[in-house]
């Protein structure tokens, strides 16, 4: 069995409202209840708090002798409880359909960084030890299984309570502790959420200290073996201004999903005989990236620590990322997002170095920074299809690394480009 570790707070946890589709079993995929059984994975799976079930319309929760059982809702009822788990589930097991796959939940809503290292105490609750209990039912669960993956959304709890630079350091130690407790190789990987942008005047405090916790969580990515962040951004609450709706888990659960499906293809076995060939051979073009989609994201849209300035807030127009395990990259040919004509396409020795920019038409156009220099394979007013070959990613410019930086524009105008990736 598959095991999949979901962790952190009330959005690991789910607090959408359920349709029929989350009520019904996913053939293949099982959850680890709090009574350590397996059960289907009916939502909600993550009973972390007395306010997640079924609810009748005057707010009464409807309860069975088996606490861990489902309820099903009656007419005019209520089922809170989606998070993005279950769908990345879903998915796992579509991927790998010889397998059973087992969601572990072990997220608490509410709880800070702090509470996700041993010893920790959920504030809500002092009998309530998050990291120690978790580590305690991942072991119980993987009598059955061993961990693939583990999910992470947190941070809304430690918005202008824990510094970022603080914030980087506890959230090293959480995934480094994971890993040592439960003797999990480094390859295992660590997937992140940034917070949402709908806090807004409901929960100013999370608003203002929401881009300094994404900041660190991509510092993070950037500097962990096997560690990957993935976009929240253009997501929905469920009209709390706290909470993404039930359509955001579900799409955040793809998220998660396509990030750990191109960060576990980065095989050490894959890697060995790459460092192979480039130590025996001349340097070979290994790895042609045909959609921008499949880039392990470090660094999503948005205001960010800048990395080589180290400036805080400054905005970041796209997303950086690379095929890339903490340690060693493949040698990588960007391809065009869409087709189009080639507006620009040049070495250069400012910020973006070498790069393309391709309009698309319509108002859209791509961008694609830091190629390596010499290596473009296209120049102005070329017409380029979706996977036509522009170039080679490389460091040039202002980059502290080999990576792509991927832009896109409408209207002149930056917007987050992870939505539009998103397949």
């Amino acid at each position: 069995m598959k095991l999949v570790v979901l962790a952190g707070q009330s959005n690991m946890a789910g607090r959408g409202y359920a349709g029929p589709d989350d009520l019904a079993p996913v053939p293949g995929v099982k959850h680890f209840a709090r009574d350590n059984s397996w059960r289907e994975a009916i939502e909600p799976i993550t009973k972390d708090r007395p306010f997640v079930g079924t609810f009748a319309a005057d707010g009464t929760k409807r309860v069975s002798p088996d606490p861990w059982d489902a309820v099903p809702p009656g007419a005019g009822d209520r089922v809170v409880g989606v998070g993005p788990g279950r769908t990345f589930g879903r998915l796992l097991r579509a991927f790998c359909p010889d397998e059973e796959i087992g969601l572990v939940p072990v997220a608490v809503g509410g709880t800070p960084v702090a509470a996700w290292l041993p010893g920790g105490i959920d504030p809500f609750d002092p009998e309530n030890h998050p990291y120690d209990d978790a580590v305690a039912r991942i072991r119980a669960a993987r009598v059955d299984g061993e961990v693939c993956a583990i999910l992470w959304h947190q941070g809304e709890g430690d918005c202008g309570r824990t510094a970022p630079d603080a914030y980087v350091e506890s959230l090293r130690a959480v995934i480094a502790n994971f890993r040592r407790d439960l003797g999990l190789a480094e390859t295992v990987p660590f997937v992140m959420g940034t917070l949402a942008r709908f806090y807004g005047d409901k929960y100013p405090r999370i608003a203002e200290f929401a881009p300094g916790i994404d900041a660190a969580m991509e510092r993070v990515a950037a500097t962990t073996p096997y560690a990957g962040l993935v976009c929240a951004h253009d997501l929905s609450d469920r009209g709390d201004g706290l909470h993404f709706d039930t359509a955001s888990q579900h799409a955040l659960g793809e998220r998660y999903f396509r990030m750990w499906r191109s960060m576990a293809a980065v095989t050490p076995e894959k890697l060995a005989a790459q460092a192979a060939k480039y130590r025996d051979a001349p340097r070979v073009r290994t790895r042609v990236l045909l959609d921008p989609g499949e880039l392990l994201v470090t660094s999503p849209f948005g205001p960010r620590r800048h990395p080589v300035t180290g400036e805080e807030g400054s905005f970041h127009a796209g997303a950086d990322g690379a095929l890339w395990n903490g340690r060693m990259l493949l040698e990588t040919g960007i391809c065009a997002w869409k087709g189009g004509v080639v507006a620009e396409a040049a070495d250069g020795a400012g910020p973006a170095g070498t790069a393309v920019a391709v309009d698309h038409g319509g108002g859209w156009t791509s961008r694609y920074f830091h190629l390596e220099a010499g290596s473009l394979h296209v120049g102005p007013g070329d017409r380029v299809e979706e996977g036509t070959l522009l170039g080679w990613m490389g460091r040039t410019g202002r980059a502290t690394g080999e990576h792509l930086h991927f832009q896109l524009e409408r209207d002149g105008l930056p917007v987050d480009p992870l939505p539009f990736l998103a397949r």
